[in-house]
């Protein structure tokens, strides 16, 4: 009787046990499969709802999450982060008020009212989906962090309220009005960039701001920013601005991004001598001589100026990283004074002659194709910490000095005159080379470069890609526009993510099943006709 008694008593405990903690639903197997991983849980054992409330935290990236069913037994829930998936409903996150972070990038989100009642949440991301409407936003004014990046948002009206936010980023929407920020007193980092702005009075009163990003908008005053004394990060790329004479008063800036204006005059800029970095391409200067005032200057981009001396630059022996791409340069003596530069572009210039750069030993990146009339690159020899290097559109035949740069990972050589690329098989450090448009037919020289994770060999006058099969570790491979019949051996190559094969005369494309096979979601780009004529690319 007494044994009969305590097995009634297990079995009663064995029942209530089940009955307490069902067994959750999750049909999507990358959600349960990244639940599993979080709650250590191997692939038998069940997931319930006792083990869930065990869940504080969970991170998954790039692991095509198509659902959130059964999350929603999460409910200590602190910290949610989902990266890149293809999710459409976050119902199943309505109850999760234990929330304080939440992440959801590259989702297909349009509905956020399942957000309404987190009000808890202390950091708010909605990155790359198709949210337009953000009133179910309006309530959560705990929050310090708000990132809605990439979304179809016009009226951020619902954020009024939000006055404890730190940092806001409302990048690439079609916002117009930026009124309701005004209040937003607390804010030390706001990017309002790529969106329809044109008016700014209302971010006067932000003079706490440390961090500010108004690029790609169609501002053309910015008396408003006089005031942001704070400022260390300044960005307004691309918009319509003509005078800069409040940025005189921003004394602590250390960057400075005004590319792509209507800027003549840079005399302000005197004032900020705690600037690191400036970037004034793209502007109609009449004169860089205040740049001789910024002691502090590493990097400065000075790209399409309509420059055509640069003689002062060498009062900037600080500079690390400088860019003169398309301007009006013959000369470039000047540049042997500046013996810190680690990167130099002088792409598109009437440049003939690169003996100074010789002098500029430091140099790790280097620039200078595009209808410069460069033939010799003999300086290069002097330049053994050059690891990566452009030559484009050029009338270089001799490539015989880029053997004396070991370090060498990265050779660009668009658009030259050349036909044999033993001297280029010996560069065995190689990770990327780009050789289109050029007049080479035999790669087998190319068989050495193991190393290669992109190759783009188009437009030349290739038949015959038995080298790449040695070329094991290859992920983007552009063979396009060439005289290819057979591609029988591409199956070899098992990491394969890219592949263009259009404009050859490939007899037989069967093989491309095999490869699919072995990289599964690959992209392959294949036209089979002789007679296309490819996209005209600079």
């Amino acid at each position: 009787m007494m044994n009969r008694f305590y097995l009634l008593i297990v079995m009663l405990l064995v029942s209530v046990s089940c009955s307490c903690s069902p067994e959750v639903s999750m049909p999507d197997a990358n959600l349960a499969a990244a639940v599993r991983l979080e709650l250590r849980l191997n692939s038998t054992e069940r997931i319930t709802r006792r083990t869930l409330a065990k869940l504080t935290q969970l991170h998954t990236y790039g692991s095509n999450l198509t659902g959130l069913t059964g999350l929603e037994y999460a409910t200590n829930l602190t910290s949610l982060t989902i990266g890149w998936v293809r999710i459409r409903d976050i119902a199943p996150l309505a109850n999760l008020t234990k929330l304080t972070k939440l992440e959801l990038h590259g989702s297909q989100i349009r509905d956020i009212t399942p957000l309404a009642n987190l009000t808890n949440l202390t950091s708010l991301t909605i990155g790359l989906g198709q949210t337009r409407d953000i009133v179910p936003l309006a309530n959560l004014t705990k929050l310090t962090e708000l990132e809605l990046r990439g979304n179809q948002i016009r009226d951020i009206t619902p954020l009024t309220n939000l006055t404890k936010l730190t940092s806001l980023t409302l990048d690439r929407h079609q916002i117009d009005d930026i009124t309701p920020l005004a209040n937003m007193t607390q804010l030390k980092s706001l990017d309002l960039s790529y969106n329809q702005i044109d008016n700014i009075n209302s971010l006067a009163q932000l003079t706490k701001l440390t961090k500010l990003r108004l690029s790609n908008n169609q501002i053309g005053d910015i008396t408003s920013l006089a005031k942001m004394t704070d400022l260390r990060t300044l960005s307004l790329w691309s918009n319509q601005i003509e005078d800069i004479a409040p940025l005189a008063q921003l004394t602590n800036l250390t960057e400075l991004d005004i590319a792509y204006n209507s800027i003549r005059d840079i005399t302000p800029l005197t004032q900020l001598t705690q600037l690191t970095s400036l970037n004034l391409g793209n502007n109609p200067l009449g004169d860089i001589t205040p740049l001789t005032q910024l002691p502090q200057l590493t990097k400065l981009e000075l790209s399409d100026n309509s420059l055509s001396d640069i003689t002062l630059l060498t009062q900037l022996p600080q500079l690390t990283h400088l860019g003169l791409s398309r301007n009006r340069l013959r000369d470039i003596t000047p540049l042997a004074q500046l013996t810190q530069l680690t990167e130099l572009d002088i792409l598109y210039n009437q440049v003939a002659d690169i003996t100074p750069i010789a002098q500029l030993t430091r140099l790790t990146e280097l620039t200078f194709g595009g209808r410069n009339q460069i033939r010799d690159i003999t300086p290069l020899t002097q330049l053994k910490n050059l690891t990566r290097v452009f030559i484009g559109n050029n009338q270089i035949e001799d490539i015989t000095p880029l053997t004396q740069l070991p370090k060498l990972t990265s050779l660009s050589l668009i658009g030259n005159q050349i036909r044999d690329v033993q001297v280029i098989g010996q560069l065995t450090n190689l990770r990327r080379l780009t050789l289109l448009y050029n007049q080479i037919r035999d790669i087998t020289p190319l068989a050495q470069l193991t190393q290669l994770t992109s190759l783009n060999l188009r437009e030349n006058h290739i038949s015959d890609i038995t080298p790449l099969t040695q070329m094991t570790w290859l992920r983007n491979v552009n063979l396009g526009w060439n005289q290819i019949r057979d591609i029988t051996l591409l199956p070899d190559l098992a990491h394969l993510s890219e592949l263009e094969l259009r404009g050859n005369p490939i007899a037989d494309t069967s093989p491309l099943r095999a490869l699919l096979e072995k990289n599964p979601g690959m992209e392959i780009y294949i036209d089979v006709s002789e007679t296309d004529t490819p996209p005209k690319t600079e």
